[in-house]
This record gives C-alpha cells, structure tokens and sequence, in this order.
C-alpha cells in the first residue's frame, strides 16, 4: 500500500551510495532502514535523488557500523 507523500524507490533512483553521500546521512532517513520519502525498507548505504545531506553537529546521523550493514545488505 501506499504511504502519502512517498515515492517508489525506482522513481527518485535509489542506488548505491558513497560517503558522505548515502541514506545515512540524509535528513529524511529514520534508522534503521525507513525513510520519510521513499517507500520501503531503504538500506543506510544507498543514495537517491532526494538526497539532503544533515547539516549542523546537532543534525548529524551516527553511521552504522559495518556489521550493521552487512545485516541490512539484503534491503533496498
């Protein structure tokens, strides 16, 4: 079902990301794995067109450590 205001992951692009530049380190990203405007799951290493990095120390996102993204590897 759709969730007003979000966007299939195919129409804003969501692939793999690169630091700084991932779901990680976006505004709109909710750890662990859920996003304010792309639909489903969304692993914290990609990146999509809606990217909008967090500014300011008290905006910043702690990154996952890498066993955290070898758990979620499997989500897009």
């Amino acid at each position: 079902m759709a969730e007003p205001g979000k966007m299939e992951p195919e129409l804003v692009r969501l692939r793999p990301g690169t630091p700084p530049e991932q779901c990680v380190g976006c505004i709109n990203f909710k750890p662990p794995a859920e996003c304010d405007a792309v639909l489903g799951e969304v692993n914290p290493g990609l990146v999509c067109d809606l990217f909008s990095p967090v500014e300011g120390p008290g905006d910043q996102v702690a990154g996952p450590d890498q066993s955290i993204m070898d758990m979620l590897g499997g989500l897009t």
